[in-house]
């Protein structure tokens, strides 16, 4: 039977703020103004990791050029108002909170289309 619930594909158990930030208006300081945050369930993988990048393969920079660390990615079920200049706010199991800065946002799509989950990686 369809009640119109549907579930992830996998578990959403953890929960993310979304900080969405204002392109538009400037706080005088060379910094954005945060306009609003909402909650989402998510499902995040943190990791530390140490490497260099060699020739052919694939490095990743922010939106400015710069060469970043990746420190985890954000699992949300299907589409999520977010983009590059947002921030997500997290805390973990031990009550450690961190922001953290998108800096690939990849939509995943069914065979039909439908997006059925948005894979966020953070440095």
């Amino acid at each position: 039977m369809d009640d119109g619930v549907t579930m992830a594909i996998i578990p959403m158990k953890q929960t993310a703020v979304i900080l969405k930030n204002d392109q538009a208006s400037s706080d005088g300081w060379g910094g954005k103004n945060t306009t609003g945050s909402f909650s989402i369930k998510c499902r995040f993988v943190e990791r530390s990791q140490l490497y260099k990048t060699t020739a052919g393969l694939k490095d990743i920079r922010d939106s400015k050029g710069k060469e970043v660390v990746f420190k985890g990615t954000f699992t949300f079920n299907k589409s999520v108002d977010l983009n590059l200049h947002d921030k997500i706010e997290f805390t973990n199991e031990v009550g450690v909170s961190h922001v953290y800065t998108p800096i690939t946002i990849d939509v995943i799509r069914n065979l039909s289309g439908k997006v059925i989950a948005t894979l966020v990686e953070v440095s």
